[in-house]
């Protein structure tokens, strides 16, 4: 098992992401200008996508045997061939995906002269870059027995 205290910690960031969340939506009801209703928004967004990747590590973690856990800890996604093999091939074509949108959203931050799109655009792109890192951190670690023909 992993240190109780990163559990905790976990625990505690789930929490504060939930109430947060909360407090987002109210503060969206009360907001009429659309630029902050987008930005709320986003930050909502964001508060629920940490609060279920926060659960999701905890709920990986506290599965873990202590003699190797950060072996374990990527191996359990993996148990059966098949679903892996399925899931493997799902990421890399999502990783063609976001490389082509990646891409596009490139070509548009070039084209565009407006700051406030180019920088929702840079935003897109980041976090384009950002999923294609996971998702090759993710087929590195947890499917690398898993060749795909």
């Amino acid at each position: 098992m992993f240190e109780s205290d990163l559990i905790d910690m976990i625990k505690a960031q789930i929490e504060l992401e939930k109430n947060t969340h909360e407090r987002i939506l109210e503060l969206e009801e009360i907001v009429a200008n659309l630029a902050a209703k987008l930005f709320l928004a986003e930050m909502r967004f964001d508060t629920e996508k940490h609060a279920k990747i926060l659960q999701t590590m905890l709920d990986l973690l506290e599965q873990v045997e202590p003699e190797d856990p950060s072996i374990k800890f990527w191996g359990k996604e993996t148990r059966n061939y098949v679903d892996a093999l399925t899931a493997k091939k799902e990421l890399v074509k999502h990783i063609t995906v976001e490389t082509k949108m990646l891409k596009h959203v490139e070509k548009e931050i070039k084209k565009t002269n407006d700051e406030a799109i180019k920088e929702l655009f840079k935003h897109i792109a980041d976090d384009e870059r950002k999923h294609h890192k996971i998702m090759e951190t993710i087929l590195k670690k947890a499917f690398k027995m898993i060749s795909i023909p």
